[in-house]
């Protein structure tokens, strides 16, 4: 690897640190104001959520598309900055206590827009930072640290953040989050890819890449690897989402642990994803992507089972088993989230790695919402024990999905785009 090349994936990981910690950092500004000085209903909170992953849904086609036709770098900066100028107007309307549940509402939705394409453009990016010359295992270190690096900072910023707010307030907490949003918008701005660091003129024209907003799609479809790695991922998420919906519930009121043990037991889930996050990359390194991939798939499923089993144990059984599957649920869920998206990286040809990264999103985020929809229902009308049993047969199918679709998976893209 060129100098070059090493200073820009320096540049990408300390860009996408950046703006991680000011997207944690808004999130739990905006709950904390919209509770306590909106006064939003729960209606309100569960609209904000849905509009904050809807352009996950309603854009990633033809977002991917954009990365990919017009190239990653560019749209990194061109997200960064967008989402550079939300944070500053909440913080003006914050300072000047302007700020209402419709503005929330608005913002919260372009914000969703702009991290999709700084999310889409920065796995996009990452196979252009890599001399292609060399093994993939570059490009799977690489989106191992960018992952770690989100999933660490979304535990630690909210924490220390909280700790600040009574002494600073909101919105100096928020002109913090934008100025993080400044830093990687700042950082991103020496990032080259491999052209560029070999000497390739910048003013030569670029290859524009084959296909069309559909090519994500198409590939996702025609390759067998790819379909069996978004089902897994994607009846997982829909599993664990069946499953949060009764979570609590679960907790406090069947169980009746108590406000306290909930936290902790919400703690030692952070415990596990900063461990997860700091050993991701040695696992990574040393187990093959799609054994790791199907092996924490089926992870999943065991500590799904121990949740629906903490129902039907006494109190202190139940606890035992909530806090173990907390722990390692943490650990597991990074590790599962790395593993797939760095096999689907190195599998996929890089003019193609925004749209195919975007047509997965389609299916593994469009999931989430039908299943916290879906975990309610059940958990309203059959009982909590029932939602848990789904999470674990959602679970179940995604891995048996994963090893049925494995089989005889396709090489080569189909020729037409």
């Amino acid at each position: 690897m060129t100098e070059q090349l090493a200073r820009s994936q320096r540049f990408l990981l300390s860009s996408n640190s950046a703006d991680a910690a000011g997207r944690a950092a808004a999130d739990f500004i905006i709950d904390l104001v919209l509770v306590t000085t909106l006064g939003a209903s729960a209606f309100q909170i569960g609209v904000l959520n849905a509009l904050g992953s809807v352009a996950f849904v309603v854009a990633a086609i033809p977002v991917g598309h954009l990365v990919d036709r017009h190239g990653a770098l560019r749209w990194l900066r061109v997200g960064l900055a967008g989402k550079l100028a939300l944070l500053l107007v909440l913080t003006l309307l914050l300072a000047t206590n302007q700020l209402t549940v419709p503005a929330v509402l608005l913002l919260v939705t372009v914000m969703g827009l702009g991290t999709l394409v700084v999310e889409t453009a920065q796995i996009s990016a990452v196979p252009g930072l890599n001399d292609p010359t060399k093994s993939t295992s570059g490009i799977t270190r690489l989106v191992a640290r960018l992952t770690a690096a989100d999933q660490a900072l979304s535990i630690i910023i909210p924490a220390f953040f909280g700790l600040l707010i009574s002494q600073l307030g909101s919105s100096t907490l928020m002109a913090l989050a934008a100025g993080l949003g400044s830093a990687a918008l700042l950082l991103a701005q020496p990032i080259r890819n491999h052209s560029s660091a070999s000497g390739a003129s910048i003013k030569s024209p670029r290859p524009q890449p084959q296909g069309n907003w559909r090519s994500g799609l198409t590939l996702l479809f025609a390759d067998r690897r790819l379909l069996a790695v978004t089902a897994l991922v994607t009846l997982c998420n829909a599993g664990l989402a069946v499953g949060a919906a009764v979570e609590s519930i679960l907790i406090l009121r069947h169980l009746r642990l108590g406000p306290q043990w909930f936290g902790v037991i919400t703690a030692f889930g952070a415990v596990g994803g900063l461990l997860g996050a700091a050993f991701s990359e040695r696992i990574v390194q040393r187990v093959a992507l799609p054994r790791l991939t199907v092996l924490t798939g089926f992870f999943q499923l065991l500590l799904a089972g121990l949740v629906f089993t903490s129902y039907f144990t006494v109190p202190y059984v139940s606890l035992a088993l909530l806090l173990t599957q907390s722990l390692l649920w943490g650990v597991v869920l990074v590790i599962f989230n790395i593993a797939s998206m760095s096999w689907v990286t190195t599998i996929v040809d890089p003019a193609f790695v925004g749209r195919v990264s975007s047509a997965r999103r389609l299916f593994t985020f469009g999931a989430v919402p039908v299943g916290s929809l879906a975990g309610g229902a059940i958990g309203s009308t059959v009982g909590i024990w029932a939602s848990l049993l789904s999470w674990c047969l959602l679970c179940a199918v995604g891995t048996l999905s994963f090893l049925l679709l494995r089989r005889g998976s396709l090489r080569t893209p189909p020729a037409e785009l």
